[in-house]
């Protein structure tokens, strides 16, 4: 199944942003928060520093939190899906080659994206297998996304969370 995106040209974004399915119908809307007002004014001094994204389904209800570890030499979040805990880590070492590993379900997903490419790839760690891809249909603003979900495993209100900390921090 397909859905749809609007890519926020701000990253700073706090306001709700929504996506929808092939047919254009709202599925969830999904959000960055600040867990204090000394996190929303040291995000404004160095980005990047406190990325907290939360993503909610049509009637308000929380699905999916992640929560930036605040003091680690790499990036890394708890996403908090289901009453479960998972792990999402930055392994990134080159800038223009950003890859980062989701421990999710006793799977291991590899999420990368390369350089002037158009698409975010996750794959299965083991087989290689593409699980969800993000296209951007177009490099100016306002930059449009396509969500294709491959895997059973994967929810979208997940995958939309995990893409967005991936495209706001690089």
């Amino acid at each position: 199944m397909y859905y749809s995106f609007e890519v926020p040209f701000y990253k700073r974004f706090s306001d709700k942003k929504f996506y929808y399915n092939s047919k254009g119908e709202t599925v969830g809307a999904i959000q960055r928060f600040y867990q204090s007002s000394f996190q929303k004014l040291s995000t404004v001094l160095i980005d990047g520093l406190f990325l907290h994204i939360s993503s909610e389904d049509t009637q308000g209800e929380s699905k999916v939190v992640a929560e930036h570890h605040h003091y680690t030499l790499r990036h890394k979040w708890d996403v908090h899906y289901n009453q479960k805990t998972f792990l999402l880590e930055d392994k990134t070492k080159v800038k223009s080659h950003p890859i980062f590993h989701f421990h999710y379900n006793d799977k291991e997903y590899v999420i990368t994206k390369k350089f002037a490419n158009k698409f975010i790839h996750i794959q299965e760690s083991d087989s290689n297998q593409l699980a969800a891809e993000w296209k951007f249909l177009n490099f100016k603003l306002p930059r449009k996304a396509r969500i294709e979900i491959m895997s059973q495993d994967l929810d979208i209100h997940l995958v939309m969370c995990v893409f967005l900390i991936l495209v706001s921090i690089y």
